[in-house]
């Protein structure tokens, strides 16, 4: 008999006060369903990067998010919508009529695409659904203030594997006075410290919490 797939580091365990996200983007497709019930039962929340190219998803896609939820309906799931290349609003347009039918705790977008699509990102609102703004790197500041609830302050480039730009802790002091902020991108325990100390409310972290067990060995959790 085989053990786990999929094994979840214990440093979110060390940092309370701190809502810690696990990224099923950083395991395989095969391992993501399992991946999601690892990071439900251990109290984190579920993070879904639904990645968009010129080819099509690149990411997780909405079947694996609509297996998920169906799995797990109590599970916390937070959907980052990151579209590569120029903006595509007809890809956007279905990414949210997507997320109204869902059960999401969150929506991040970019400020870009909270404007082109107001009267949606109003309509998750109202339906209790969060919506929170991408802070790329190079940007300190929202582009939508007042249509968002909360800041996703991405100390990387996303869809990358930088390591993380401590700099940008300064962006989540400065924004944190104002509204919650989550931190994402190149996120280890020692960065998630550094985050909690800044003032973020939770932060999302991918291979540094999330390791898939080859095959043929055994898996396990702590």
């Amino acid at each position: 008999m085989t053990g786990p797939r999929v094994h979840l580091a214990d440093w979110h365990r060390r940092l309370p006060g701190l809502g810690v996200a696990g990224s099923l983007y950083a395991v395989a497709p095969s391992h993501r369903l399992e991946a999601a019930a690892l990071l439900h039962r251990a109290g984190c929340r579920v993070h879904v990067d639904v990645i968009v190219g010129s080819e099509g998803h690149v990411g997780v896609t909405f079947a694996e998010l609509a297996a998920v939820r169906a799995a797990l309906p109590s599970a916390v799931v937070d959907l980052h919508l990151i579209v590569l290349g120029p903006p595509d609003p007809d890809v956007e347009r279905e990414a949210l009529e997507k997320a109204v039918t869902l059960g999401l705790a969150t929506v991040t977008l970019t400020g870009g695409q909270v404007r082109r699509h107001a009267d949606r990102v109003r309509r998750l609102r109202a339906d209790g659904v969060g919506v929170w703004e991408q802070v790329a790197p190079g940007a300190d500041e929202l582009e939508a203030p007042g249509l968002v609830d909360g800041a996703l302050v991405m100390l990387i480039t996303p869809g990358t594997r930088e390591a993380a730009d401590l700099d940008r802790l300064g962006v989540v002091e400065r924004l944190g006075s104002r509204l919650p902020v989550g931190v994402d991108g190149g996120v280890t325990g020692a960065v998630a410290q550094r985050c909690r100390e800044a003032g973020a409310a939770y932060v999302v972290s991918g291979r540094a919490l999330l390791r898939a067990v080859p095959d043929g060995e055994q898996g396990g959790t702590t």
